[in-house]
């Protein structure tokens, strides 16, 4: 009974601060930026697949904008007291991470459907679930991911920064298959999050082999990047804040 009051009211309690901070301004910020790529798709005669790849950047944007807003929100005075119950931790951070996940979600899942009002094709709604599927793995990858920069130190936002550009960038499967030994340093790019495999997945609705590879690598990464964040708040000092 505790675990749900406990998790209702964090995340209650982080949305109406959410609000009435009005840190929703950040985020209208990037959707000004993505406007101005998205109004462009909107003059075609017929919808144009490759507008997952602007709604993937813009998840990845809102992501970076989103994710330090709302932790920082309270700057851990916020709910203090029921960090000392069994699990109170936990529930504070999981309330945030879904807090912002609805909010980045909602923003693409609008934009999804003014695109396809505009048109108005069958075929785009009906591969519109499947595309937003992946959508939602990239936003819960990278939220959790920019998420270490609360639950550890802020000075391995840079670090992040870097994994999440080379992760965007980087086509992972035309490295492979290695021509020699000497090039098995190409594995490493599997630690990379998959971020452009999501994207082209989301666009291509294909499940070739390594699309599926790079499917599970994403949903290992996400549960392990959430188990490492779930053991390290529950280390947190918030007396710092």
């Amino acid at each position: 009974m505790y675990s749900t009051s406990a998790f209702k009211a964090h995340f209650t309690f982080f949305l109406k601060n959410y609000l009435r901070s009005h840190r929703y301004l950040r985020e209208i910020v990037a959707i000004v930026i993505f406007h101005i790529f998205f109004w462009g798709f909107l003059y075609g005669e017929k919808p144009d697949h490759a507008i997952w790849a602007v709604f993937g950047s813009l998840g990845l944007l809102l992501s970076l904008v989103t994710t330090p807003s709302i932790f920082y929100l309270e700057k851990g005075n916020s709910l203090s007291f029921s960090l000392v119950h069994p699990g109170g931790r936990k529930y504070f951070f999981l309330a945030k991470i879904l807090l912002i996940f609805l909010v980045d979600f909602s923003w693409i899942l609008l934009f999804s459907f003014i695109y396809g009002i505009r048109f108005l094709d069958a075929n785009y709604f009906i591969f519109l679930i499947p595309r937003l599927i992946f959508i939602a793995l990239l936003l819960l990858l990278a939220i959790n991911l920019l998420s270490l920069i609360f639950t550890h130190r802020p000075w391995i936002g840079a670090i992040l920064l870097v994994l999440i550009v080379f992760g965007s960038i980087i086509n992972k499967v035309a490295l492979f298959p290695l021509s020699s030994v000497s090039g098995g340093y190409k594995i490493l790019s599997f630690l990379l999050p998959p971020f452009q495999e999501l994207i082209y997945a989301a666009i291509l609705l294909k499940f070739t082999p390594w699309r599926i590879i790079f499917l599970i690598i994403t949903v290992l990464q996400i549960g392990f990047y959430l188990w490492l964040n779930l053991c390290l708040i529950s280390r947190r000092d918030f007396a710092d804040d």
